[in-house]
């Protein structure tokens, strides 16, 4: 028989061990300065706030605080509610599969690939949608013509 291996346990503060969606919030270029106290708070913390996480029920059913950074009912909605929002928030999903580019990046590309940069920052396509249209009724009429 194999045994099962125990999970390991994630740290809140290396970004490969969370999810897509933080690693763009979990940006600490200080954590080798802190002390071990000092890490231990950070870590708690990035995980209730960005994970809306680490909150545990005592036997009464209530949440029990004592280990918490955030101690109130309100502040563990608002760490719960903060990572839902993320969750469906349809521009980081975006960021995280990589679709969104950024400005230099687009400025970049069409720089190597020869574009013109006005035809990038043209935002303004309604001739290019009326004469997709016109060009749509003329084929329609076309059609019906030399049935």
């Amino acid at each position: 028989m194999s045994r099962k291996s125990k999970p390991k346990k994630r740290d809140p503060l290396k970004t490969k061990d969370q999810s897509r969606l933080r690693r763009q919030f979990i940006d600490y270029d200080y954590i080798k300065k802190l002390s071990p106290e000092e890490r231990e708070f950070l870590a708690k913390f990035t995980d209730e706030y960005y994970g809306g996480g680490g909150f545990k029920r005592g036997e009464d059913g209530k949440f029990d605080y004592t280990d918490n950074v955030h101690k109130t009912d309100e502040l563990r909605r608002d760490c719960y509610n903060k990572n839902n929002q993320n969750q469906r928030c349809i521009y980081s999903l975006a960021k995280t599969t990589n679709k969104v580019y950024e400005l230099e990046e687009a400025i970049t590309k069409a720089e190597n690939s020869g574009e013109n940069l006005q035809d990038l920052f043209n935002l303004n396509h309604e001739d290019d949608i009326i004469e997709l249209i016109d060009s749509l009724l003329e084929e329609a009429e076309e059609g019906g013509e030399s049935s």
